[in-house]
């Protein structure tokens, strides 16, 4: 252990707490979007890749899915392309290291209730129809910047 603590340069911790910072930043940033659904589908496909190759021995299979990846380096950033230029846009706004994105809790909470039962009622009494959408685990930013769904 004592050997470990000896090699180990200001350098060495540096580039790990920034390679962590980052890795952080870009896996919270794709948790609150859809491509977190896109990135599981394809990890599965390289572990498929990994098993097929390495222990069943499918060459068939594995000459597909390497072929496939071709495929895939040309379609990710067309998948990814609203992710992509949000994560670009919020680099040329600036980040913030602590978010203040947070869970509404106690009085908060019981005031955006009261506000969205009252916007309901008046809606309702002036027979106006609405759609009203409720942020939960996935980001709703690429609606609201595009308009779009």
């Amino acid at each position: 252990m004592a050997q470990i603590w000896e090699g180990l340069r200001w350098q060495d911790v540096l580039d790990v707490l920034v390679v962590s910072f980052v890795l952080y930043k870009i896996f919270s940033f794709i948790k609150e979007t859809r491509a977190i659904h896109l990135i599981r589908g394809l990890l599965l496909l390289v572990v498929v890749y990994f098993i097929a190759n390495n222990y069943l021995h499918l060459k068939i299979l594995t000459s597909v899915l390497q072929n496939a990846a071709t495929l895939v380096i040309v379609a990710i950033p067309v998948l990814f392309q609203p992710e992509l230029r949000r994560a670009l846009s919020e680099l040329g706004r600036g980040f913030s290291v602590f978010p203040s994105d947070r869970l509404l809790k106690g009085k908060e909470l019981f005031d955006t209730i009261r506000i969205l039962v009252s916007t309901a009622k008046a809606l309702s009494k002036d027979k106006i129809g609405a759609l009203i959408v409720i942020e939960r685990k996935i980001g709703l930013n690429e609606y609201i910047e595009s308009g779009k769904i």
